[in-house]
């Protein structure tokens, strides 16, 4: 089956996230205004890829070219935008046959795969596939490596009195602790943005790591979505202790930024009667899902979020790259990332 690319222009958004509404892959993060801020805010080049099948319009793929280290680099998502996933989105894949489907999968991240060697001469590709594209055999086929990922998924439709019953005794617990203590969980805004944004700075100050994130594209992103998006603040004695900030998109809620420790030493912690009511928050909503995206993957938080009883979700990420760039990835895991860590520590130290 012949897959024609296109790269679509400004003028053609709309056609973009017709797509991306059309998909069960689909995600807030690939809409056509969420990628433009992470283009205006990155040290690259959108490529909005779709694909075509005799003119009708079967997937979307975007893609961020970066030049760094003397390598073209592809990404989707480029790092530093606070995103786990992106990857390509096929339109109306669940109404398909599965010959159909690897077909037209196939067909698409081959042509992909030529207009990356071939025109952008590409040395590095990673992708991260969204939730719900749980398929990376095209990849395999195409020699790339594949690396699973995994999130926390919270089926909503069962009812906030369901929910409640499933959670540990502990975790059932230290809710009714923390709001018998005082601690209440109201709607922030974009003051409350920033200030959850700040705390995770000195959290990741005390970890001898920076936030790469910058606080002007989440704040671009805010002004954009902030009818996708929900900021619950932890307070005791009217003072702001820690807070999340969450994204809603069509029948699901996704966790996003936020939830560090305490600003005060307190117990019981505030965090897992915010996660309640955010989970709270998705029952009232009327939602499908709730997503917790990465904490499945670090044994630290699945420690944590496991008293919520939720359900394991797996990804894929997948990762091609020349010999060169294999050399160059592995110098900066093992040198360069450790060196920047430990001096924005010193000057994140001396600034203070």
């Amino acid at each position: 089956m012949a897959i024609e690319l296109k790269i679509l222009k400004q003028n053609e958004s709309p056609e973009w996230d017709t797509i991306i509404e059309n998909s069960i892959h689909g995600t807030i993060f690939h809409r056509w205004d969420w990628l433009k801020i992470v283009e205006k805010h990155t040290n690259g080049t959108f490529y909005p890829i779709i694909g075509l099948n005799n003119t009708e319009p079967i997937a979307a793929f975007p893609l961020f070219v970066q030049k760094k280290y003397n390598l073209n680099m592809v990404f989707s998502p480029p790092p530093h935008v606070g995103m786990l996933f992106l990857g390509p989105v096929f339109r109306e894949y669940e109404l398909l046959k599965q010959d159909k489907k690897e077909s037209y999968y196939t067909g698409f991240q081959k042509e992909v795969d030529n207009f990356l060697f071939n025109d952008i001469s590409s040395d590095y590709n990673y992708f991260a596939l969204p939730p719900n594209l749980a398929d990376p055999r095209p990849f395999q086929w195409a020699d790339y490596e594949i690396i699973p990922a995994y999130d926390y998924e919270f089926d909503v439709k069962l009812g906030k009195d369901v929910l409640w019953e499933n959670l540990k005794k502990n975790a059932r617990t230290d809710i009714t602790r923390a709001r018998k203590k005082g601690i209440t969980i109201e709607i922030g805004h974009r003051d409350e943005f920033i200030a959850i944004y700040k705390l995770l700075q000195g959290r990741y100050r005390d970890q001898k790591r920076t936030v790469n994130v910058p606080l002007e594209y989440l704040l671009d992103i805010y002004n954009r979505f902030q009818n996708n998006i929900k900021i619950l603040v932890a307070k005791y004695d009217g003072e702001l202790i820690t807070g999340s900030v969450k994204v809603y998109h069509r029948n699901t809620e996704y966790s996003w930024i936020g939830s560090p420790k305490p600003s005060i030493e307190i117990s019981p912690s505030p965090n897992p009667l915010i996660t309640w009511e955010e989970i709270s928050h998705a029952c009232d909503k009327g939602l499908d899902t709730y997503l917790q995206m990465g904490t499945a993957g670090n044994h630290r938080l699945s420690n944590y979020f496991t008293k919520f009883n939720p359900n394991l979700k797996l990804r894929f990420i997948v990762k091609k790259r020349s010999r060169f760039a294999s050399l160059v990835e592995n110098g900066y895991l093992t040198t360069i990332k450790p060196l920047k860590e430990n001096l924005n520590s010193l000057f994140s130290k001396d600034r203070n």
